[in-house]
């Protein structure tokens, strides 16, 4: 209509006011529909619809959404809020308690602009495997191994427990009164208190102690077990009828149908050259015992580093084993300073989170398991290991039936002490099929960070601090930020 007006226009000033209303309406219209696109630019995408391109991500209202894969299409996932790190506080001046003369206040350097920290968007849970997905298989026929499904015969890993503690001697070995205080004093109260604080209070293991020394009327040779610790047992070695008879022994006068294993502590000698956890098959009020641990005192007595023997046997009860090489050239690092199971004498007993999580004391939302990479980056916060919060303690990446790479959080606590510089995330990896002492745990790390110990002897902790990355076949592990509640890791594919 408009057009067909102009058609018929005969005067020029008529037709250019004209002209001009048209070139307006025209700007106006341009206008409103660049409004247009701009609003439906800026709108939230919504979880579940179409998006153009895989790990795109477009921030909006304090919520990042990411382009994801769900079956053969792309879609927006759920919006993640997004984590900024607070900045350091500024010391403020301390103010002066004499007055000073007024003068003509000096020029001041003009303040360098602020630096806006980075923001993360952290991976949401559900974009993760469940951690049922991440338990790796093993080979191995022993019931110590670092796979799953775990042995029935190991002792419970959960709930309010309870043991035994038997002080034996023979009629060529006295009673020593050591045995019990060493117990008393050293090994109970340290097993006692790591077991709950490692487990978040999930398990409390109470050790009694049967006071009244047991008369076992053998020779302490009887046993076959006097081969000297470095020495291979003798085929006719008997731990497990030492651990019988004391049984016979203290069953008259004490109920066993409450406890779930069985120590037997003998004195200090050197006709028993061995100690350490054992498999039995033994009943007693109705109770069937598969484990116990034996031997005497001679190997941890008066020793603070060995306050963990006990920690340490009773791992192998729980079904873990010496998950370091043993055999390897630590000459570079010195050896892995993590948990009891490393050696007798660990710098840091705390389990590592693999042992935590084949024991079953994580729950499902402090774990992030990776069975195959959906997203081309996972971001997230792990809290320290030694936490005892919600918040995630590990992230698992699972690289096939049996072996997996394991992530997790170090900070100095009760359970063990660290440096500033030894502090970080540790990397390493698990393969199941690997035996004990051979390496099923293997560290995966750029700088040792020796700590050197007494006797020349050096430890490490190959930990990962704000900046630092490693990569294993194609698997990126990096330290983005580390701030007060945890460490904020991205895990990526090459």
């Amino acid at each position: 209509m408009y057009e067909c007006e102009l058609t018929f226009v005969t005067s020029k000033n008529y037709s250019l006011r004209v002209l001009k209303r048209k070139s307006l309406l025209l700007a106006i219209t341009f206008i409103l529909v660049g409004v247009s696109i701009g609003a439906v630019n800026a709108a939230a995408p919504k979880t579940g619809a179409i998006c153009a391109k895989l790990g795109m991500k477009l921030t909006y209202s304090g919520k990042t959404y990411t382009c994801i894969k769900s079956g053969k299409k792309l879609v927006w996932s759920k919006g993640v809020v997004t984590v900024k790190p607070s900045p350091s506080a500024s010391p403020s001046p301390s103010p002066s308690s004499s007055p000073e003369p007024k003068e003509s206040p000096a020029a001041q350097p003009t303040p360098k602009p602020s630096i806006t920290p980075a923001i993360y968007s952290l991976t949401s849970q559900d974009q993760f495997n469940k951690s049922v997905d991440c338990k790796v298989s093993t080979k191995l026929s022993a019931a110590e191994n670092y796979g799953f499904p775990r042995a029935s015969s190991l002792i419970p890993t959960l709930g309010e427990r309870r043991a035994i503690a038997l002080f034996v001697y023979f009629d060529d070995l006295p009673f020593d009164p050591k045995q019990i205080s060493e117990w008393e004093n050293n090994q109970i109260p340290t097993f006692e208190k790591y077991i709950e604080a490692m487990s978040y209070g999930k398990l409390k293991y109470k050790i009694d102690l049967f006071r009244t020394p047991l008369h076992i009327k053998k020779s302490v040779l009887s046993y076959n077990l006097d081969t000297p610790h470095d020495k291979p047992m003798k085929p006719n070695a008997d731990f497990a009828g030492l651990i019988r008879d004391a049984v016979a022994v203290a069953d008259p006068l004490l109920d066993f149908s409450g406890f779930e294993f069985i120590n037997v502590v003998t004195p200090a000698t050197d006709k028993i050259g061995f100690e350490g956890a054992a498999g039995t098959e033994i009943r007693a009020d109705g109770k069937l015992f598969t484990r116990a641990t034996f031997g005497g005192i001679r190997e941890y007595q008066d020793d603070p580093k060995k306050k963990i023997w006990l920690l340490h046997e009773a791992g192998h009860l729980m079904g873990l084993i010496h998950q370091f090489d043993v055999s390897a050239d630590w000459g570079r690092s010195g050896f892995p300073m993590w948990s009891a199971m490393a050696t007798g004498v660990s710098e840091m007993p705390e389990f590592i989170a693999w042992e935590k999580f084949l024991v079953g004391w994580f729950d499902e939302n402090q774990i992030r398991c990776i069975n195959n990479f959906e997203l081309p980056e996972y971001t997230t916060q792990i809290s320290s290991l030694s936490e005892m919060d919600s918040g995630v303690k590990t992230v698992m990446i699972r690289l096939g039936t049996s072996e997996i790479l394991v992530v997790e959080n170090r900070k100095s606590s009760d359970l063990g002490y660290l440096s500033k510089a030894e502090e970080g995330v540790f990397v390493y990896l698990i393969d199941a099929n690997i035996e004990s002492n051979k390496g099923a745990a293997k560290p995966i790390f750029n700088n040792p960070k020796t700590r050197m110990l007494s006797a020349n002897r050096a430890v490490f902790p190959g930990t990962l601090q704000k900046g630092e990355s490693v990569s294993y076949r194609g698997i990126k592990v990096e330290v983005l930020d580390s701030q007060t509640n945890g460490d904020i890791i991205r895990i990526s594919k090459s």
